[in-house]
């Protein structure tokens, strides 16, 4: 009944999906008629528990396209950064079925049709993950993605919406939008938005997480635009381009033998952490005398819901499934951020949190990634990614090494 009432709450205090709203369909629609667009853009984030201010410079090109099922647009982003100095050249970028993405000095490169399953977004439990291509860090800035940003409010049941629509005879020389979402009669999220009345491209975009919250966190991102459009070369969305203008990087990065690589055939690194839901801590010594999956996760990743509902399904594929050892690490660093993840999800296995510091050892840099050790505490596979076909994978690699 609780439960009840407050989804209740949850929709009287938000605007209905069908209200009408002519000011975004505006924007939405002059957005719809750019083919092309150039941008700079500011990216803040004020991290309030320690008072840091963190600002990334991007360089933004995004050019519509008709002929890619996978993405409306193909995109260029650019990274520099004076507070961490070493994003400074990180770029991702997708054009035609291939993404490329540049940090902490990896280079992760996804290919269709071998890397199809990462590129098609995935719902679970009411949650849709888009597919790699569409979420790292700073692809949701793209101005041209805003319009999606604005549906997908008028999508959810839980927004407050209000828009202002420019007046400049008082004090409004631009479109304002205010977003405020609520959850179970609590707001989680306010969102405030100015849009240029002719272009119908953002101008600033401020977003507070968990407000009037001792860990509110705010993030403001400011756009420019040039006056002028650069000319840009035939093939500036093409490997060819890539080759000329980050060819250190392509060289050097696609033949690094990269720590998580390394790991196949030694011995796992030792660990202790916290177990969720209980007072003791989880030590790795414990792992050796039975198989094991070691499961690195995060709670925001539908992907890693997938994988560890895979987990639970393995027991069938397996001829003796108690031998084998399930452990679920999140990286999340509060046991608050990941218990309703799994009290609905039931795992099976152990789970530990705050395993960060863990997975960098590890060489983790994408979720899931899953290592299978064998009873000898030695890893036998790596697997990095979500594939579909995961737990005949699993299965095969488990009664292979049994047999």
């Amino acid at each position: 009944m609780k439960q009840l009432l407050l989804r209740i709450l949850c929709l009287i205090v938000s605007v209905p999906a069908f209200s009408q709203h002519p000011l975004i369909d505006r924007i939405c629609q002059k957005q719809n008629e750019q083919d092309i667009c150039h941008s700079w853009i500011e990216f803040r984030v004020f991290q309030p528990m320690t008072d840091e201010e963190v600002i990334y410079s991007l360089q933004s090109i995004c050019q519509k396209t008709d002929q890619d099922s996978l993405s409306p647009y193909a995109y260029y982003i650019e990274v520099d950064s004076a507070s961490h100095p070493s994003a400074k050249g990180n770029f991702s970028t997708y054009f035609d079925g291939h993404y490329y993405d540049f940090s902490n000095e990896r280079l992760r490169e996804y290919h269709m049709p071998k890397d199809s399953a990462s590129f098609y977004p995935m719902v679970f439990r009411g949650r849709k993950t888009a597919g790699v291509h569409e979420s790292g860090l700073f692809t949701g800035e793209i101005p041209l993605k805003s319009a999606e940003m604005l549906r997908s409010f008028l999508q959810d049941s839980c927004c407050q919406i209000e828009e202002r629509p420019a007046d400049p005879n008082n004090g409004r020389p631009y479109d304002e939008i205010r977003v405020r979402r609520y959850r179970q009669g609590e707001l989680v999220r306010s969102i405030d938005l100015s849009f240029d009345p002719v272009s119908g491209l953002p101008l600033q975009k401020e977003i507070e997480n968990s407000p009037n919250k001792v860990g509110a966190q705010t993030v403001v991102t400011v756009y420019r635009y040039p006056q002028e459009m650069p000319v840009l070369p035939t093939d500036f969305f093409s490997e060819a381009r890539l080759l000329r203008d980050k060819k250190e990087i392509l060289s050097e990065y696609r033949t690094s033998d990269y720590r998580i690589d390394g790991m196949k055939g030694k011995k796992i690194q030792p660990f202790s952490l916290q177990e969720l839901n209980e007072t003791k801590r989880f030590d790795s010594q414990s792992i050796e005398g039975k198989p094991a999956i070691l499961a690195f996760v995060k709670t925001d990743c539908s992907f890693c819901d997938s994988t560890l509902r895979v987990l639970n399904e393995l027991n069938g594929e397996l001829t003796e499934p108690k031998t084998v050892q399930k452990i679920a690490l999140y990286t999340d660093k509060l046991p608050q951020e990941i218990e309703p993840e799994i009290e609905t999800q039931s795992f099976s296995g152990r789970v530990l949190y705050n395993a960060g510091n863990i997975a960098l050892h590890y060489g983790v840099h994408a979720y899931p990634t899953l290592f299978i050790v064998s009873p000898a505490g030695e890893i036998i596979k790596i697997q990095s990614g979500y594939v579909r076909n995961l737990k005949r994978l699993l299965a095969e690699t488990l009664t292979q090494k049994n047999n």
